[in-house]
């Protein structure tokens, strides 16, 4: 991949409202947004790296007979190939960082929309580093679910980026580790660097400190003879002082973080250490199907045309805008009223009106548990569309419709006054909520089940089939 051309990146905006559901912790933006790309470049760029993901190893590796002849070597090569590209990403990040470092005054409307093109173009190269966890976690839907806290993330030149890259460097340089530079992800927002092992698959989270002091804590920690940590750290305190001893509290402390990580990530349910309430997690008993080769369709077809439209399982509504060709006979609003709202159910009086939940799949891209659209498999170059803002996804769930799939089940919905509740609730500790109704499936000798917000972005973002996920349901509650 290339240098993208940070000096000519800006939002083309059609100044368009929305209709979301922000009070159901969906993201309400005020336009739908595409980057300027005139000399096509960025979709080049985009289109490239998506392909390099697809074959990391290289291209000796072009059969599944190549990769087993040397399975081990094959593995080492494929980490080799996935750290260099994370470096190429951590490249680009820094400079976008440093144009949005010099940007002029935000008081201008223009200088602010082109602040949203370099922040958005940030978030595209963070997408394409997710996409190196994906590939290499073990049930990476599962895990970053359970570890992602939703942090901000700040400059990567301002988190120590000489020591990170020197540690991550070191631990990569013969492939059967693949170290990670965890704040130039999306996803992965404890500690600063994790490690995959190549051979057994472990996960390791470091803590990366400067400084001499470091290793003498290590030292000391490494000890299992309780007298000689009491004279160590007796010694560390004459000649290091009260910081030496912060320090060495500061390390235990990431200790304790990294037992609660095991905790997470090792059992479906669980207290979460940091949220401080269950969790519980589903294990299908086959995998879930996909729509992806109708939505692979969709994508292909709205190549030539303004719109194109999809229904998955007569519930779950797709419309594809392509604003390259978008006349001014058809508004974005005008479709999505036509394409999407007007062919919802209308909802009974114990219903929520689900016309209410508009979801636009650019907005995925912000979202850290969201799998990468990067590694759909779709066209390179209708992913880099996506990724621009050429092609627009919007996506309009109808759960009323849904819950007529079920055979064994119900879903039955709470009343307003418990949704309302529900949503005065801090947002990682809610339930699911559509309009200020919480949905319930309940099976016919009474086990329930109560939804949390996962559904929406396995099906938007991983493309699991509505009618796949009822028959889940179904079965785990007759069971």
């Amino acid at each position: 991949m290339g240098a993208v051309p940070v000096k000519t990146i800006r939002v083309m905006a059609h100044g368009q409202v929305m209709g979301g559901c922000q009070d159901e912790g969906t993201v309400l933006v005020s336009y739908v947004w595409r980057l300027n790309d005139k000399d096509g470049m960025l979709r080049e760029s985009f289109a490239g790296a998506v392909n390099i993901l697809r074959s990391p190893a290289g291209s000796k590796y072009r059969t599944l007979e190549d990769c087993q002849k040397n399975k081990y070597q094959f593995g080492r090569d494929f980490h080799n190939g996935l750290f260099r590209f994370h470096l190429e990403m951590i490249n680009q990040i820094m400079l976008v960082e440093e144009k949005l470092k010099t940007l002029p005054d935000q008081s201008l409307s223009e200088n602010r929309i082109s602040k949203c093109g370099f922040e958005h173009l940030r978030q595209i190269f963070r997408t394409l580093n997710d996409c190196i966890v994906w590939a290499v976690f073990p049930e990476p839907s599962f895990l970053i679910n359970r570890l992602c806290r939703r942090r901000e993330r700040g400059h990567l030149k301002d988190q120590n980026p000489a020591s990170i890259l020197r540690v991550i460097t070191k631990l990569s340089e013969t492939g059967e580790t693949l170290a990670i530079w965890n704040d130039a992800t999306r996803c992965i927002d404890l500690f600063d660097v994790t490690a995959i092992s190549l051979e057994s698959g472990h996960i390791n989270f470091y803590e990366v400190k400067e400084g001499v002091i470091n290793e003498e804590i290590s030292q000391i920690v490494s000890s299992k003879d309780v007298k000689k940590i009491e004279e160590s750290l007796d010694d560390l305190y004459a000649r290091r002082g009260i910081s030496g001893i912060n320090q060495f509290g500061r390390f235990v402390r990431q200790q304790l973080e990294g037992k609660k990580l095991h905790t997470l990530v090792s059992n479906e349910h669980v207290e979460d250490p940091y949220l401080k309430m269950q969790r519980a997690a589903i294990s299908p008993r086959k995998p879930l199907e996909s729509y992806d080769q109708q939505l692979d369709g969709l994508l292909t077809q709205v190549r030539r045309k303004e719109f194109a439209r999809i229904v998955i399982d007569d519930c779950l509504h797709i419309l594809a805008i392509n604003q390259e060709r978008l006349s001014n006979n058809h508004s974005i609003d005008m479709l999505i009223e036509e394409e999407l709202k007007k062919r919802i159910h209308t909802p009974s009086t114990n219903e929520p009106d689900c016309r209410k939940v508009l979801l636009w799949f650019q907005e995925s891209i912000y979202s850290p548990i969201a799998m990468p659209v990067m590694l759909r498999p779709f066209d390179a170059h209708d992913i880099a569309d996506i990724c621009i803002g050429n092609v627009v996804l919007f996506f309009m769930f109808d759960m009323n419709a849904w819950g007529r799939l079920f055979e064994e089940s119900r879903l039955s919905w709470s009343s307003k006054k418990e949704g309302r509740r529900e949503l005065s609730k801090p947002f990682l500790e809610r339930r699911m909520v559509i309009d200020s109704r919480v949905p319930t499936i309940t099976s016919g000798t009474g086990k329930y089940v109560r939804l949390g917000d996962r559904i929406l972005p396995l099906m938007m973002c991983e493309s699991v089939r509505p009618l796949s996920m009822a028959q889940e349901y179904d079965y785990l509650l007759s069971h």
